[in-house]
């Protein structure tokens, strides 16, 4: 790859073992050079010419913002924060920021952000997200206390609860020249994919990928090989990739899972790839897992 997949590249230093301590937290948050970017409802904020995140300095933050802010690393010595902008009614309210770019959907900001800055994005909406859905303790009700900078969050009884994601199983099935794509029903109009489906309790990823294929297409697979991981925020989730040989090319579509699946022919495939995003008919996108197996698959 000659950049890293979407979502992972993240240079920021995390420093997990030193956000444990209130007092070099708080060091972090007071420091002159902190710098934060906002968010708005799971949209970053994005300058342009050239497209980066926009990062306000200390002195622009209001006190307020500060203390509910999230430590995403450091580069260097200089911390990087989000914030939660996203009690604003309207992405024009969110003083003092409005003016200095827009806020974007995650997949838009991804098309033009530079990787390091797209898995910024990234993280700090998948934590923002987490804090979101888990703000009340499932013990008491009470309201969750944010702790290690954002990464933690306990209850007045002790109960502790960490970021969580969800594994899923993508399978770029092959047979023979071709290659197998489908359509979720949830997908943009014309897009189609790889299979893909949620790791199930009590089972492996290679049981994941042989269950979710036959399910969705009637295919027994074989000859699986790992080819790559991805962070997904949009799911909360881990993407984890793999191709697979199916012996057949007879499908019983799950149409309540799909709403279509074909198999496309090598050729056919470099084509879409070379029409892009302006085709009636497209696939994903290079920074996506799935774009990433599928060229590969092309390039043999």
């Amino acid at each position: 790859m000659t950049r890293p997949l979407g979502f992972t590249g993240n240079a920021l230093i995390r420093w997990s073992e030193k956000r444990r301590d209130p007092q070099w937290l708080a060091a972090q948050t007071s420091h002159a050079q902190a710098r934060f970017t906002p968010l708005w409802r799971g949209q970053p904020l994005i300058s342009d010419k050239p497209a980066r995140l926009f990062w306000a300095g200390r002195e622009q933050m209001p006190e307020d913002l500060i203390r509910n802010s999230l430590l995403l690393g450091l580069d260097g010595d200089i911390p990087h924060f989000a914030i939660d902008v996203s009690g604003a009614s309207d992405k024009a309210e969110t003083a003092p920021f409005a003016d200095q770019g827009q806020y974007l959907h995650l997949i838009a900001a991804a098309m033009t952000l530079p990787a390091a800055e797209m898995a910024i994005a990234g993280q700090a909406m998948g934590l923002l997200n987490w804090q979101r859905k888990n703000r009340f303790s499932p013990k008491t009700g009470k309201p969750m206390r944010i702790t290690e900078g954002g990464f933690k969050l306990v209850d007045d009884v002790g109960t502790e609860i960490f970021p969580r994601i969800n594994p899923v199983v993508m399978v770029l099935v092959v047979e023979g020249n071709a290659c197998l794509m489908a359509r979720n029903h949830h997908f943009p109009a014309g897009l189609y994919s790889a299979l893909a489906g949620f790791v199930e309790i009590g089972e492996s990823l290679e049981e994941c990928a042989r269950r979710e294929v036959f399910e969705e297409t009637g295919l027994q697979i074989d000859n699986l090989h790992y080819a790559g991981s991805q962070p997904w925020p949009l799911s909360d989730s881990l993407m984890i990739g793999f191709t697979a040989t199916a012996a057949t090319r007879d499908l019983t579509i799950d149409k309540d899972e799909l709403e279509d699946a074909k198999w496309l022919a090598r050729g056919e495939v470099k084509k879409l790839l070379a029409a892009g995003q302006n085709s009636q008919f497209f696939l994903p996108p290079a920074f996506s897992l799935a774009g990433h197996m599928i060229r590969h698959w092309c390039a043999d």
